[in-house]
C-alpha cells in the first residue's frame, strides 16, 4: 500500500524532472530502487508529478531524469489517479507541447481525453484553453477524413471541454465522415450528452481495434447500455447494416470485396452490438442473425466477404458479451466462411465466448435450438459445471421451458438439483416424469409449492449419507450424468470447513509432468515461482521451490497454498474459512489433481490428499457389491486388494507380495457401464474382476507375470 514519501524528497524529484537539481540524489535511483519510492507515493503526489514527467520532452535532462519521467508515467497509467483541475489543466498544456503520447507512439486526442476523465472536481471552466490548446495541437482541420472513429468521438470530447472556442468541430466531422454514414450519426447522437458521459464514451470507443480479444471494458467506465437513446442508435445502426448487407446479397448493391463498411464503421457497430449485449436487447437476437453471418460470406463463391473489419468486431463484442443467441450466430457465420485467416479468428473468439457464457449464468438454459448441436450442449455442460465456482441461480419455469428442447432436455434432466422455497430454503431432487415433478435420493417424490427457484447441487452442500443415497440411486439407475457432479469430488472436512491445505506442502514433484499439466488446466506461473489458478473472482496460489521456467527438469518441492480474491483490478489474500465452501472444494479440487498427478511417491516421501483415488475406491465399492467374489476384495485408501494381489487405485498397478506385476492385456468383453468418464477406473474394474478369478487358486510359489502389457 502506498504511504507518503517526505516532502523534501519529493520536491527534490520534481526538480530533477525540471531540470533544475541535476546533481538530486535521486539521479543515482536506478531500477528497483525508483520502483520502490514510487510505489510508497499516494494518489495525491503521484498525481501532482504528473504535469513535470509529461514536461520533459524537449527538456536538456540527463538519462536518469528520463528513466524517472517513464516509470511515473507507468505508474500513473497503471494506477490513474484523480486529477485536481489545476493539475489537469497543467498535464494538458504540456501534452500539448509534445510529439508523442503519454507513453509511446503519436500523440492522439484520447490522450488527452483520458485525463480529462480523471478530473472529477468542479470548475471545469477552466479547461477550456488547455483543452482548445490541444485540440489545436493535434492538427483539425475542416473536411478532414475521420478514419478512426476512437479519434473523432475525443476530438468531440476536447471541443466540448473547449467551449464556445470549439463549437465549430462538430461541423468539421460530420463533413469528414460522408464515407462513414454509421459515424456520422453516432456523432450527431453523443454531440449533446453530458461532458462525462462523452469523455467515458470516447474511452471506451479507444478500446477498439486494440481491444483484446476477451478481455471486457476496465470496469470504471459506464455500461453503454446505460443510455437509453445509446441503445435506440444502436438497433437503428444494426439495421442499417443489416440492410446494406441484404442489398449487397440479393444483387441489388454491387459487391466489392471487403468495402461494405469503413474501419471507422467497424467500430461504431462493435459498440452498439456491445451495448445491446451487455442488457441482453430482446431486439438484437434476430437482428444480429441478419448481420453476423451474412457480413462473413461473400454473395459469389469467392473466398472473400464484405467486410473483414466488421466480421472481427461483432466477433469482438459477442466475446466480450455472449449470449446463447449470439454464440449460435457466431457459429452459424463460423460455418459459412470461407476466408481461412477470418475462419481462424472465428474459431478462437467462438470458443472465448463459449468459455464467458459461464459468467453470464441467467443467460445459459436459454440455448436456441439451431445451437443445441454436440459442441453446443458440451460447451453448455461446461459453463454449467463453472457455476459451481461463480455461482448461479434459474427460475423454475425457466428451467422447464428449456426442457421442451429435447437434445436440452436430456442434459438437464440427468443433473442433481436445489430448489429453494421462499425463506431459502433448499432440497435435493432430481427430475422425474420430464420436467415436471422431482424426487429426492430416496425416490421420493418431492412438493414444489413455493419452490420457484433452483440451482445446481454439488457434494460439498450435502451431507455424508446423503451423498452416499445419490450415488447408489445414480448407479441402480444407470445415469450416466453430463458432468462429474454427484461422483464429484469435495474438499471439506468433517465441520463442513476448506481441507487442511498443509497436505500439499512438502510434495516432490515431476517437473516435466506438472509443466505440461499446468498449462493444459490453466495455471501460470511468476518469477517467485508461484502457480496461479484463476476461477471468476478467486484465486489459489501454489509456491513451489522453483519457477517453472523453459529447460528446468527433473523435480521440484511444493510449498504453501494460499488463496486470493479480486477487488477491482488488484488481488487480495484471504483466508480459506472465508471461501464459499463450494468454491474452496473447487479450487482444492483443481490442486489435487495437479498434484496427484505430479507427485513422486516414494519410501517416507509425503503424498498429496488425492481425494480423486478415495472417490475411485468408494464408486468401485458402490459398483462391485453385489459381485460374487466380493468378500475376496479389500478397499484401503489407496489400494484395493483382491486375494493376495494389491492394486493401486491411482494407477492401477498390480503387485503381488510386494513386487510389481506387468499384468497380460486384458480380455475383449463387452464395456461396462460406469457412471462418470475415468480411464483408469475402467482399468481397475477389468484388472479386479480378472484377479478375483485368479485369486479363487492362490498360488504356491510366487507367479512370473513380467510379460505382456
Amino acid at each position: 500500500m502506498s504511504t507518503q514519501v517526505p516532502g523534501p524528497q519529493l520536491r527534490s524529484l520534481a526538480a530533477l524532472l525540471a531540470g533544475t537539481e541535476a546533481s538530486s540524489t535521486l539521479a543515482g535511483f536506478h531500477g528497483e530502487d525508483q520502483a520502490a519510492l514510487l510505489a510508497r507515493l499516494d494518489d495525491g503526489q503521484l498525481a501532482s508529478l504528473l504535469p513535470m514527467a509529461l514536461g520533459c520532452d524537449g527538456l536538456p535532462l540527463t538519462d536518469s531524469a528520463r528513466q524517472w519521467a517513464h516509470r511515473i508515467l507507468d505508474a500513473d497509467a497503471q494506477r490513474q489517479p484523480r486529477l485536481t483541475v489545476a493539475i489537469c489543466a497543467a498535464a494538458l498544456l504540456r501534452l500539448s507541447r509534445r510529439s508523442t503520447g503519454t507513453r509511446s507512439g503519436a500523440l492522439r486526442p484520447v490522450d488527452g481525453v483520458a485525463l480529462l476523465a480523471r478530473c472529477t472536481e468542479p470548475g471545469h471552466e477552466r479547461l477550456q484553453a488547455p483543452a482548445l490548446a490541444l485540440l489545436q495541437h493535434c492538427g483539425l482541420h475542416a473536411g478532414a477524413s475521420v478514419e478512426a472513429g476512437s479519434d473523432a468521438l475525443s476530438l468531440l470530447a476536447l471541443a466540448r471541454c473547449a467551449g464556445a472556442d470549439g463549437s465549430g468541430t462538430l461541423a468539421s466531422l460530420l463533413d469528414g465522415c460522408s464515407a462513414h454514414p454509421l459515424l456520422r450519426d453516432e456523432l450527431r447522437l453523443v454531440a449533446h450528452w453530458p461532458l462525462q458521459d462523452l469523455l467515458r464514451h470516447a474511452r471506451i470507443a479507444e478500446l477498439y481495434p486494440t481491444e483484446a480479444d476477451i478481455d471486457p471494458a476496465p470496469a470504471d467506465l459506464q455500461p453503454l447500455s446505460e443510455h437509453d437513446t445509446y441503445l435506440q442508435f444502436a438497433e437503428h445502426a444494426l439495421q442499417q447494416a443489416a440492410q446494406r448487407l441484404q442489398a449487397i446479397h440479393s444483387g441489388q448493391a454491387p459487391y466489392i470485396a471487403d468495402r461494405a463498411f469503413s474501419i471507422a464503421e467497424a467500430g461504431v457497430l462493435w459498440r452498439a452490438t456491445r451495448a445491446a449485449l451487455e442488457c441482453d436487447a430482446p431486439w438484437l437476437r434476430p437482428l444480429l442473425a441478419q448481420v453476423l453471418p451474412p457480413v462473413c460470406v461473400a454473395p459469389t463463391a469467392a473466398r472473400t466477404l464484405p467486410s473483414q473489419s466488421v466480421a472481427v468486431a461483432l466477433a469482438k463484442a459477442v466475446t466480450a458479451m455472449p449470449t446463447p443467441e449470439a454464440i449460435a450466430a457466431l457459429a452459424l457465420a463460423r460455418s459459412q466462411v470461407r476466408h481461412a485467416g477470418i475462419a481462424r479468428k472465428l474459431d478462437r473468439h467462438l470458443a472465448a465466448a463459449e468459455r464467458r457464457l459461464a459468467q453470464r449464468p441467467q443467460l445459459l438454459l436459454r440455448l436456441p435450438v439451431i445451437a443445441a448441436g454436440r459442441r453446443s450442449l458440451a460447451s453448455l455442460a461446461r459453463a454449467l459445471e463453472a457455476t459451481f465456482v461463480l455461482g448461479g441461480e434459474w427460475a423454475l419455469q425457466d428451467w422447464r421451458d428449456a426442457c421442451r428442447q429435447p437434445a436440452l432436455a436430456t442434459l438437464l434432466q440427468g443433473l442433481v438439483w436445489q430448489l429453494a422455497d421462499a425463506r431459502g430454503h433448499w432440497i435435493d431432487a432430481m427430475p422425474v416424469d420430464g420436467a415436471e415433478a422431482f424426487a429426492d435420493a430416496h425416490g421420493i417424490v418431492v412438493a414444489l409449492q413455493g419452490r420457484n427457484r433452483l440451482r445446481l447441487w454439488h457434494p460439498a452442500r450435502s451431507q455424508p449419507h446423503l451423498r452416499a443415497a445419490w450415488r447408489a440411486r445414480l448407479i441402480e439407475q444407470r445415469c450416466r450424468q453430463p458432468l462429474r457432479q454427484v461422483f464429484r469430488e469435495h474438499y471439506l472436512d468433517a465441520r463442513g470447513e476448506p481441507a487442511d491445505t498443509a497436505a500439499f506442502n512438502g510434495l516432490t514433484l515431476s517437473v516435466a509432468t506438472l509443466a505440461g499439466l499446468a498449462r493444459r488446466q490453466g495455471w501460470h506461473g511468476d518469477d517467485s515461482g508461484q502457480l496461479m489458478l484463476a476461477k471468476g473472482p478467486w484465486r489459489i496460489g501454489w509456491q513451489l521451490s522453483a519457477p517453472l521456467s523453459h529447460g528446468l527438469a527433473g523435480e521440484i518441492r511444493s510449498g504453501r497454498v494460499q488463496f486470493q480474491r479480486q477487488h477491482r483490478d488488484a488481488w487480495q489474500p484471504v483466508q480459506a474459512r472465508e471461501l464459499p465452501a463450494v468454491v474452496a472444494s473447487e479450487l482444492l479440487r483443481e490442486l489435487d489433481l495437479l498434484a496427484s498427478t505430479c507427485a513422486c511417491g516414494g519410501e517416507g516421501m509425503p503424498l498429496p490428499p488425492a481425494r480423486m483415488v478415495r472417490l475411485r475406491g468408494r464408486t468401485l465399492e458402490h459398483l462391485l457389491a453385489a459381485h460374487p467374489q466380493r468378500d475376496l476384495m479389500t478397499f484401503q485408501r489407496r489400494h484395493v486388494q483382491v486375494g493376495h494381489y494389491r492394486l493401486h487405485l491411482a494407477t492401477a498397478r498390480a503387485s503381488l507380495a510386494g513386487q510389481t506385476l506387468a499384468l497380460p492385456d486384458l480380455p475383449a468383453r463387452p464395456r461396462r457401464w460406469l457412471p462418470y468418464d475415468d480411464a483408469v477406473l475402467a482399468q481397475l474394474l477389468g484388472r479386479i474382476e480378472q484377479l478375483a478369478e485368479r485369486a479363487l487358486t492362490p498360488p504356491e510359489a510366487p507367479i512370473d507375470e513380467t510379460v505382456g502389457s
